[in-house]
């Protein structure tokens, strides 16, 4: 599997996408929730059971949301907000999803991460 994108191409101010992720598949809920007083986008992750994994966590660019999750039910690899315009800015509001979107979301299984720790790449 590697890496892969989420597909948030529909995205709405309360959007959540299921997605199944890593080897043997896992399912996660990934709800994104649009706050318009701070014009940012919050994260909550469940697993297949509904129990949360991570919840109200504000999305920052070039950042690993799951990085500081120790929860047993944590997707085993990393999720990294990338600002593709290199320019390191949060996403607002129309900066998620779309056909040209400036902020995407990659999942990088945990084979992928186990292998960069080991080259140090990643703590």
């Amino acid at each position: 599997m590697a890496t892969q994108q989420l597909d948030l191409s529909q995205i709405s101010p309360n959007y959540v996408l299921t997605v199944d992720l890593d080897t043997p598949s896992q399912t996660f809920t990934f709800t994104f929730r649009y706050i318009q007083r701070s014009d940012s986008w919050l994260l909550d992750i469940d697993d297949a059971a509904g129990n949360a994994v991570l919840h109200g966590i504000k999305l920052v660019a070039d950042m690993l949301p799951l990085a500081r999750v120790v929860a047993l039910n944590r997707p085993p690899g990393h999720l990294y907000v990338f600002d593709t315009t290199l320019a390191n800015i949060d996403p607002g509001f129309s900066d998620l999803g779309g056909d040209n979107p400036r902020v995407i979301i990659l999942y990088t299984d945990a084979a992928d991460v186990a292998g960069a720790q080991a080259g140090g790449v990643l703590p």
